[in-house]
């Protein structure tokens, strides 16, 4: 308990009010100083929060998460391939779209599709690709930064080894 004012009514209702403030958690009921039960108060709360942002991430976390789904998710009879694009141009699709003329306003992915179609007679299901390397050089054999993964039919993972990808993980 703090010591009592000497003179003064405002130093007088300090003190009363200072005996009246309910101390959080402790032994007397009582607390000393205002401002310190604020900030029991403000740490109390502070440790219930925190421990309802954990508890609420944990649940999240097991309820939404599924095992088995990944950036590249399971599909049956079916199997991801990998390779790193290299720059200026010099990617197996991208000499064959300018060869042959194919239209510039596809995406990628189209363009990826078409030339092992047409090219190569394999069917990609899905292309995904994913930036893999923070620095590259400059030279056009360097590669761009990311791993291109295809998806490709079972029969087919053979032949996309040979031209140069691997499985994924």
């Amino acid at each position: 308990m703090p010591p009592r004012p000497r003179s003064g009514r405002a130093s007088r209702l300090v003190f009363a009010e200072a005996k009246r403030a309910p101390i959080l958690g402790g032994r007397s009921g009582r607390c000393g100083v205002t401002e310190i039960c604020k900030r029991r108060y403000n740490i109390k709360m502070a440790k219930i929060s925190l421990s309802a942002v954990v508890i609420i991430g944990i649940a999240i976390l097991l309820f939404v998460y599924e095992p088995g789904s990944s950036f590249l998710p399971n599909a049956e009879g079916k199997t991801w391939v990998e390779i790193d694009p290299i720059q200026c141009g010099g990617n197996p699709w991208e000499i064959w779209q300018s060869e042959q003329g194919v239209a510039y306003d596809m995406s990628e992915s189209d363009i990826i599709k078409l030339y092992y179609r047409e090219k190569e007679n394999i069917e990609i299901s899905e292309v995904k690709s994913k930036q893999t390397h923070e620095a590259v050089c400059l030279a056009c054999n360097c590669p761009t930064g990311d791993t291109l993964y295809l998806l490709v039919d079972d029969l087919s993972v053979q032949k996309m080894l040979t031209l140069g990808y691997s499985l994924s993980d």
